[in-house]
């Protein structure tokens, strides 16, 4: 179903506003919640949806609401790999992909964003619906597996997650002072465990 609860859509709004980006990217529209939220908390110069369910375009009005829709799997982005955008949206869209394909395009655009905003459950079971193809839940996700790679920020209730992960065209310093200014309450920041490492590596270094 292309459908998502509510939970955490001021937390979304609120990073929209801190981060300001001009440039958007939607992975699963679905029926184009995101893309609304977005279109809410700030003016863009490009928001592009992609979005593999064909039928859902016409059925929500997807291109009336987005600057550009794509309507193929989010990998196909990977072919691109010179397009880059200030934030990419995974909005209840990466539990849609098997595991090994949704670490594929996070890294991806980790490399090619300042920020990507994931929202996922956590143990939601849920099959394709009739005449569906891309609504069931293949893989399980939680914040702090992305903190091998970069920092995080996020917050769950114990039933689904919001995350906002440092791009790497993001410098450390300006993700740590806008995670500082959420507006949201809750928000845990999680270094990277690659900094601790190059850290500790220095330290030895100067010792």
């Amino acid at each position: 179903m292309p459908y998502s609860e509510n939970t955490f859509d001021e937390a979304v709004a609120s990073v929209l506003r801190a981060a300001k980006p001009r440039t958007v990217l939607d992975v699963g529209c679905g029926a184009g919640k995101y893309g609304r939220i977005v279109r809410t908390a700030l003016d863009v110069t490009s928001l592009i949806g992609y979005e593999p369910e064909k039928s859902y375009v016409a059925r929500f009005g997807l291109r009336k609401l987005y600057d550009e829709v794509r309507t193929k799997p989010i990998q196909d982005a990977m072919k691109a790999p010179s397009e880059h955008f200030d934030m990419c949206i995974f909005g209840d869209s990466l539990e849609h992909l098997p595991k090994s394909a949704g670490n594929d395009v996070v890294h991806f655009f980790l490399y090619r964003t300042s920020f990507v905003v994931v929202v996922a459950p956590l143990e939601y079971l849920q099959e394709n619906g009739e005449g569906e193809q891309f609504e069931a839940h293949l893989s399980s996700w939680n914040p702090l597996e992305f903190c091998p790679y970069t920092d995080v920020a996020y917050m769950s209730t114990g039933k689904a997650w919001v995350g906002l992960l440092r791009g790497f065209k993001c410098p450390k310093a300006k993700f740590r002072s806008l995670v500082s200014t959420l507006g949201v309450p809750h928000f845990i920041f999680a270094e990277s465990m690659t900094h601790r490492l190059s850290t500790a590596s220095q330290h030895r270094r100067n010792r």
